[in-house]
């Protein structure tokens, strides 16, 4: 559900940009933000209809509780403590490289146009 999302998501999206490419030449480019606009909203809908199925018709245990308890999760959390260094720099480094994929065609909202910059 969640590979369908993004073009990198799942090697089917990216099979099918290729096929699409060599059958249609002329048809115009998919950029990763037509991708996402088209299908993260599909992600959105099935992902709590597939976790409603698996939690209350698939799963072989029924229980109203949950196991694991929120002090619990909240130790473990603390116990993570700030973020380091390290981290910070991949946080960076994945926001940067979201918003190339994101910004690497252009994108025309109608009035504006927004270049990508990939040209």
């Amino acid at each position: 559900i969640g590979g369908i999302a993004t073009l990198i998501g799942t090697p089917p999206n990216l099979v099918f940009i290729g096929i699409l490419k060599s059958n249609f030449p002329n048809a115009p480019e998919i950029s990763f933000l037509q991708w996402m606009l088209f299908a993260l909203p599909f992600s959105i809908l099935f992902l709590p209809i597939a976790w409603f199925y698996l939690v209350n018709i698939a799963s072989p245990v029924k229980s109203t509780e949950s196991n694991v308890k929120k002090e619990v999760l909240q130790k473990e959390l603390k116990e993570l403590g700030p973020m380091s260094q390290p981290e910070k720099y991949t946080l960076v480094i994945f926001i940067c490289t979201a918003l190339l994929w994101l910004f690497r065609s252009d994108f025309d909202l109608g009035s504006v146009k927004i270049p990508g910059w990939a040209k």
